[in-house]
């Protein structure tokens, strides 16, 4: 069987929505729009986000970033910063 998704290596996608998350207070509507993903695929990639314990969730179909996810949103800026 595969190995399990590591932090380390978020597709596209869940980074994107990550990246969103934490530059801005967003719905799934604006998320559907720019990811381009219907609220099925929406939700499933909310669900790989929690099992990386990326973003945990807060109520009524909102999920917010863990520490987890602020610090590898943080590392990520940085990394893009250096490689400038």
């Amino acid at each position: 069987m595969a190995e399990e998704q590591t932090s380390n290596e978020l597709n596209e996608q869940q980074l994107t929505l990550l990246q969103m998350m934490y530059n801005e207070d967003i719905d799934s509507k604006k998320a559907m729009e720019v990811l381009e993903i219907p609220i099925e695929e929406l939700y499933k990639l909310v669900d790989e986000l929690i099992q990386l314990q990326m973003v945990i969730s807060s109520g009524d179909e909102e999920v917010e970033l863990t520490e987890n996810g602020k610090n590898y949103i943080v590392e990520k800026m940085k990394m893009n910063l250096e490689e400038k």
